[in-house]
């Protein structure tokens, strides 16, 4: 036990009689005096709690020596001379955004609280690693130890403090938790390693598509599932800053819960090797995932093996849908994490004390030591998971994309299996299932898991118009599941330009309104770096919309000055208006005059354009080509697909072997064929996305998702999501 003196300035002077649970009387190690002086700005003699300026003014903490703190040994030393200071702070301020609407929290949310915060050191060099006081952090890192206390405005002051700092509790293990007053709130804050392991569900998500090579569809429905979930075992760290906070509802129950520190990166990790339940062999993987998307819940099993895999094969597939797991995984996680700050916790739950049987309160002093997996684990009597990355991972992020490249083309997944290969983008962990000689001629095969994620993309866009054509033309495989596009972007180290760049997709997209946009890029225009940064746009298209593309409201072919118009009102939405290169390539997009005179072609743009320089008269030329690529693409596409829908329309013909049904269907495969052949590469990026989605009308249901540890941002199913409160920081 350590008597704590304490004076400052103006002439107080008290020594504190600490509770028994106080970190003071429990964890001092080896002193029996700690000397402190406070740095307040005034006398607080005569002051109340609501009297004094906090707002204005501070008041420190400082001892005169270290202050060791431990179980068995020393494990934190409490820093000398800056170690900590005195706010008054409002529970809604300390406690989980979420709260508001949880009556049992209200009391706490409502509460003012004086919070003293102490600065320490985890021990570098720590030879007992079972001791109470190490939460996960890392050896050697800086720890910050803050207890508040409930008080009212009318409260003496000094009374108030002495109270707070005899009662300063650290959550190091369950008699700290049992001991904490009613409505206090412990947290620790630092940088290291929380750990998971156990069950996760992932969601998988089928993408029918089509591809012009596999030629053309037959006629029928096809069976497919929209997606299912795959229960896999996985060892996950997340490592960066994190606070854990434990807030003192009742006599009984708390909430425990786990946030990463506001403006810093979280990451997700999957250590060891993706299983899934019950597996026995290379193949189950593969198994479970195709079961997902089987119509009868019963995956073609023997299809690899019947197409002539060796097992070296069957091996390398098994790999690369792990591979996939993996990385889908660790995307949503990292995604999920972001999510969280100070005030909105990444891992919350409610817990009863009293409650718990020897299971559960090993489990939650494990997860004070750093380790969530009984408590993730679920079926805990007493513990109630309120709020976790690992199980809602899907609510705001995304899941496993399965895109089945052909499948409306064979009209069965045992049909494209033993056609296809297997390829994962790297990037994103999608699977594709790809046919083989399409796979073949750009290179990308399972063995190499494509290490080329955005010529994976490139393909993938190049079946999204492809299926946008057959399914339109109602003479292919028919399904009720929507086929998607999307695109894709990760940054390591993002800047203002690139989440400027994102929010004017949304714009673009119909998600957010241009002034909303403004408004939270001006919140965060000081913010230098953003860090990691996720963008991720999905829309999702069925066969009315599909046939929007191509016929307006009568039914009649869209022309192809409707295409451009599109064209360049998607790229003026994708530019960020402030930088003078895109100043630039505003003008004939968002001028008719300008444009229309560029039909001259390109040899007189420097004369059309005469004051720009050559870099951007190059941009301006690019985009030029590629919305007359797509415009004329579009518009040919179109009218093919009129013909053929004017003739079954008039004849009833349903005979697959009419002759001139087959050759109205040969002619839209030959155009298709022509349009892959020229297709652009920056169809696959934004820009691609964005024009599809404005030439139907802005119809797609979009989901889209920017996050980072400086701004996160969603939007589910066209709806939008708040943005995360306290996410924005100006750094």
């Amino acid at each position: 036990m350590a008597t704590i003196h304490i004076t400052d300035q103006f002439g107080l002077d008290f020594k504190l009689d600490p509770d028994p649970t106080s970190v003071f009387i429990k964890y001092v190690k080896g002193l029996r005096e700690a000397n402190a002086s406070l740095k307040d700005g005034k006398d607080i003699k005569a002051d109340t709690v609501g009297g004094y300026p906090f707002t204005t003014q501070s008041i420190g903490l400082s001892f005169q020596q270290p202050v060791p703190l431990g179980t068995t040994g020393v494990e934190l030393n409490i820093k000398p001379d800056v170690s900590g200071s005195i706010v008054l702070s409002a529970g809604s301020k300390l406690l989980d955004q979420t709260l508001f609407d949880k009556p049992d929290a209200k009391p706490l949310m409502d509460q003012q609280y004086l919070s003293a915060a102490l600065e320490a050191c985890l021990e570098g060099d720590l030879t007992d690693k079972s001791g109470d006081l190490q939460f996960g952090f890392g050896a050697g890192t800086d720890v910050v130890l803050t207890y508040s206390q409930p008080v009212n405005p009318t409260d003496e002051l000094v009374s108030a403090l002495k109270t707070t700092l005899k009662s300063f509790t650290i959550p190091g293990d369950l008699e700290d938790l049992n001991g904490m007053d009613q409505k206090g709130i412990a947290s620790v804050k630092g940088t290291g390693t929380l750990t998971f392991t156990g069950a996760i569900n992932v969601l998988t998500v089928t993408n029918p598509l089509a591809t012009v090579a596999t030629g053309i569809p037959q006629l029928g429905s096809l069976a497919l599932n929209e997606g299912g979930s795959i229960a896999v075992s996985a060892s996950i760290q997340f490592t960066g800053g994190y606070q854990m906070e434990v807030a003192k509802l009742d006599a009984q129950r708390i909430l425990l819960g786990y946030s990463r520190t506001n403006g810093e990166e979280f990451e997700a990790s999957i250590t060891g090797e993706i299983g899934v339940s019950g597996a026995i062999g290379d193949f189950d993987v593969v198994k479970a995932l195709l079961e997902t998307v089987s119509p009868d819940g019963h995956a073609p099993v023997d299809d690899l093996q019947k197409a002539g895999l060796s097992d070296d094969e069957i091996a390398a597939i098994s790999s690369a849908v792990k591979a996939g797991i993996q990385r889908s995984l660790q995307i949503s996680l990292t995604a999920g994490l972001d999510f969280s700050d100070d005030h909105t916790k990444a891992f919350l739950y409610e817990i009863d004390l009293s409650a718990l049987d020897g299971a559960g309160k090993l489990a939650v002093h494990r997860a004070i030591d750093g380790d969530l997996s009984a408590l993730e684990g679920g079926n805990l009597a007493g513990v109630t998971a309120l709020r976790s990355v690992i199980s809602g991972t899907h609510e705001r992020t995304r899941k496993l994309n399965l895109n089945l490249l052909g499948i409306l083309n064979v009209g069965s997944v045992s049909d494209l299996l033993q056609s296809s290969t297997l390829i994962v983008d790297p990037d994103t962990g999608d699977i594709t299932i790809i046919d083989k000689t399409t796979a073949s001629d750009v290179g990308l095969t399972v063995n190499n898991f494509a290490k080329d994620g955005a010529k994976l993309r490139r393909i993938v866009a190049d079946g999204f118009l492809a299926t946008c054509t057959y399914r339109a033309s109602q003479t292919g495989f028919h399904s009720d599941i929507a086929s998607k596009c999307w695109a894709f972007a990760l940054h390591q180290a993002t800047n203002f330009d690139q989440i400027e760049d994102y929010l004017n997709i949304a714009v673009g997209l119909g998600l957010i309104a241009r002034g909303d946009a403004d408004t939270k890029l001006a919140e965060v225009r000081s913010v230098r770096q953003f860090g990691r940064s996720i963008f991720r746009v999905e829309s999702s298209y069925d066969d009315a919309l599909f046939r929007t593309l191509f016929f307006d409201a009568l039914g009649q072919v869209r022309p192809q000055a409707y295409y451009e118009k599109k064209g360049r009102e998607a790229m003026a939405a994708t530019l960020a208006p402030g930088d003078p290169t895109n100043q630039a390539r505003l003008l004939p997009l968002t001028n008719d005059d300008v444009w229309n005179k560029m039909s001259g072609g390109q040899t007189t743009f420097p004369t059309l354009f005469s004051g720009c320089n050559a870099a951007e008269i190059a941009d301006i030329t690019g985009d030029y080509s590629i919305i007359k690529w797509w415009a004329s693409a579009m518009c040919a596409l179109g009218q093919s697909l009129w013909k053929l829908l004017a003739f079954l329309n008039s004849s009833g013909v349903q005979d697959p072997n009419n002759n001139t049904f087959i050759a109205l269907r040969s002619d839209l495969n030959n155009k298709l064929k022509a349009v892959a052949k020229q297709t652009h590469d920056r169809f696959a990026e934004p820009w691609g996305l964005v024009a599809m989605g404005m030439a139907s009308g802005l119809q797609a249901p979009t989901d889209l998702l920017i996050t980072c540890p400086r701004l996160s941002l969603s939007f589910s199913d066209g709806q939008p999501a708040p943005l995360a409160a306290g996410a924005v920081a100006g750094h």
